[in-house]
């Protein structure tokens, strides 16, 4: 695979789905290849017009994988089962759609962009709902679903940890943000440890490092 980027696994069936081509291989498409992370075999591709796709969210009561396709902005549907595009929703509220998280409980989709915003949407019909204001340089989101809190990573500005609670489908509380590093962005939340973990890159003297967030 060749630009291998955003990377999602599926526990009900333990296949994994990794966004690779597109620009880097001078096909107007990118694909969405499926592992099965039992056996290792590569079982198909999924075939998505963009130079560009970006995160992605599996809905687990249904076959929906939610896909950004930050080339065309717009966040793309495709059937698990079948292994094809079924739909396509426009982001119109604003620009570079790149992050993503899902709450099923309440059938919200957030789709974060660089333009500085989390586009909150209906998951099953696609409407765009509202936005909320982010720091710039989005990569990571993530919603817990026990906290009902979505944070979000942004390297931008200095680097920031920004964090939102949910608290109903249409109503969220800012909580503040914290300080992270320039160009800081991948990040992941692991809920049995209480952490947050944001990766920042080496630049000029400063190393790598993982920074390490205790969330409440």
């Amino acid at each position: 695979m060749v630009d291998a980027d955003p990377v999602v696994y599926d526990p009900a069936t333990k296949y994994i789905y990794v966004v690779n081509g597109g620009e880097k291989v001078n096909k107007p498409y990118s694909l969405v290849s499926v592992i099965d992370s039992t056996s290792g075999k590569h079982l198909a591709d999924i075939k998505v017009p963009g130079i560009e796709l970006e995160a992605m969210a599996i809905e687990a009561s249904g076959p929906r994988l939610f896909v950004n396709n930050r080339d065309k902005n717009q966040i793309d549907i495709l059937d698990r089962e079948k292994r094809t595009l079924i739909d396509s929703w426009p982001i119109t509220k604003a620009k570079g759609n790149t992050s993503m998280a899902l709450d099923e409980s309440t059938h919200r989709l957030f789709s974060a962009a660089r333009s500085g915003h989390i586009v909150v949407l209906n998951s099953d019909t696609g409407e765009e709902l509202k936005t909320l204001p982010i720091g710039q340089g989005v990569d990571d989101m993530v919603f817990d679903p026990t906290s009902k809190r979505i944070y979000v990573s942004c390297g931008g500005d200095g680097g920031t940890v920004e964090i939102y609670k949910e608290l109903g489908p249409d109503n969220y509380e800012f909580l503040g943000k914290v300080p992270s590093a320039p160009a800081a962005s991948t990040a992941h939340l692991v809920p049995e440890l209480g952490r947050f973990f944001v990766l920042s890159p080496h630049q000029n003297s400063n190393p790598a490092r993982v920074l390490e967030y205790q969330v409440q």
